[in-house]
C-alpha cells in the first residue's frame, strides 16, 4: 500500500474528535487533502512529532495519533521508552515504514536491520499492533473495529511503499495559525473523547454482577 492510501484510510477511521499530528514535508501534504479541525502538520521538523505528541496527550483526554516515517522516529526513539512510561492511554505512534529516509533520495536507514520491530517498541514498554496486513487486504472494517477499542501507549505499524503522491498542493498556513487551531482544538471540551472505556461488566469480570445498565453493555464514550 502507498502511504497516501495509508493515510486517507487512516483518516475515514479516525474519530472527529481525535487529533492527529503528521511529521515530514510530503507526508504533511499527503494528510492536508484530508484536513480536519485535529490536525496538525509538522512539515519543517525532523526528529521531533513523537515528543511534541506526546506533550499534547499530557494535557487532554482525547485521543492523539502521531503519524511519522521511520527514519524520522530512528532520530527520536528513546522519547517512546517516555511514551510507555507516560501510561497515556490515549497516545498513539503510527509509523509508515517505508524502508529508508524518502526525502533524502530513499537512502536506506537501520530500521528494516533490527531483529525484530515489534520487539523493539514491547521492550521499551508500549503496545504493538502491525496493520500492515489488513490495510493491504482492505480489511478496514477490522481496522476500524480495532481502532475504536485501542488503548495506549500503542505503537501502530503499517508498511507502505517507497515514494509519494506528486501534485499536491502545499499548506498554505503558517505554523503560528497551525498552533492557535490546535490549541482551540483540544481546549474544546464540547468536543468529547472518543476514547473506548470498557463496560463495568466486562473491565471486572471476577465481581458479581447483579444487574446490568443497556448503556454500560453498549459501551459508551467518556
Amino acid at each position: 500500500m502507498k502511504r497516501f492510501s495509508a493515510i486517507r484510510e487512516f483518516s475515514k477511521i479516525l474519530s472527529e474528535s481525535d487529533v492527529a499530528i503528521f511529521s515530514g514535508k510530503e507526508m504533511c501534504k499527503e494528510a492536508y487533502q484530508y484536513d480536519r479541525p485535529g490536525y496538525f502538520y509538522m512539515d519543517d521538523s525532523f526528529g521531533m512529532s513523537v515528543s511534541f505528541a506526546l506533550g499534547i496527550a499530557l494535557c487532554t483526554d482525547k485521543r492523539v495519533f502521531v503519524f511519522v516515517g521511520e527514519g524520522d522516529l530512528l532520530r527520536e526513539l528513546a522519547v517512546l521508552g517516555q511514551v510507555a512510561v507516560s501510561k497515556c492511554k490515549n497516545m498513539f505512534v503510527v509509523v509508515l515504514d517505508n524502508g529508508g529516509y524518502q526525502q533524502a533520495g530513499n537512502f536506506p536507514n537501520i530500521f528494516d536491520g533490527f531483529l525484530s520491530k515489534k520487539g523493539v517498541f514491547y521492550n521499551m514498554g508500549c503496545l504493538v499492533h502491525d496493520f500492515t496486513t489488513n490495510l493491504k487486504n482492505k480489511h478496514l472494517v477490522e481496522v476500524k473495529a480495532a481502532v475504536e477499542r485501542i488503548r495506549g501507549p500503542m505503537v501502530i505499524l503499517v508498511e507502505v511503499e517507497k515514494g509519494f503522491k506528486k501534485g499536491l498542493i502545499n499548506i498554505k498556513s503558517k505554523s503560528t495559525t497551525r498552533t492557535k487551531k490546535l490549541i482551540k482544538f483540544v481546549n474544546n471540551n464540547d468536543i468529547k473523547s472518543s476514547l473506548y472505556t470498557p463496560p463495568v461488566w466486562l473491565a471486572s469480570p471476577s465481581q458479581e454482577i447483579k444487574s446490568i445498565n443497556i448503556g454500560e453493555i453498549t459501551g459508551g464514550n467518556d
